[in-house]
């Protein structure tokens, strides 16, 4: 009989802490994970001929009580080779060469964004799909990606990222 309410007390004991256990773990690291930068993006035109120039904007939030430096990379995809695709101005710049230059996509290098505490900033990229008018000589289209990647200025993981498609056509 001893044994019985022995079992009986440990069954209630572990019918009460273990729910509590696992709301506790699931709840810490949830609070942990709220994002502290918020990155959006959009692109106009939504169709554009090729040679003729897109806009993609970027706003980037800072939700933090401290200053964030951040490290600002952009990416296009869907437009061929460096120089028949190209970033003209990146945030404000006059953009050089790509750092990474693959079929399909290239890498525009970083600079470094000072965010102060609770504030926005609007990042834009300028991008000239296709400058060769020989594009047109034959029916084309093209879908194509604008992607904005932020990292901490010391290096690390990617802490954002925001993406927008457009088009390059000669319908367009």
């Amino acid at each position: 009989m001893r044994n019985l309410r022995r079992i009986v007390f440990l069954r209630g004991l572990f019918a009460g802490v273990v729910p509590f256990l696992f709301l506790f773990i699931s709840v810490v690291p949830a609070l942990a994970a709220t994002p502290s930068i918020i990155v959006s993006q959009t692109c106009s035109p939504g169709a554009v001929r090729p040679g003729k120039e897109v806009t993609c904007t970027a706003t980037v939030t800072n939700l933090r009580s401290t200053e964030q430096r951040l490290r600002i990379t952009d990416i296009v995809t869907g437009g061929g080779l460096y120089p028949d695709t190209a970033v003209v101005q990146f945030g404000g710049q006059i953009s050089p060469e790509p750092s990474l230059n693959q079929l399909n996509r290239q890498e525009y290098g970083y600079f470094i964004i000072v965010l102060t505490p609770l504030s926005t900033q609007t990042v834009p990229v300028k991008i000239v799909p296709f400058r060769s008018r020989e594009a047109c000589l034959y029916s084309f289209w093209a879908n194509m990606n604008n992607e904005i990647r932020l990292s901490p200025q010391a290096g690390g993981p990617t802490v954002a990222t925001a993406r927008s498609a457009f088009s390059a056509s000669c319908a367009a």
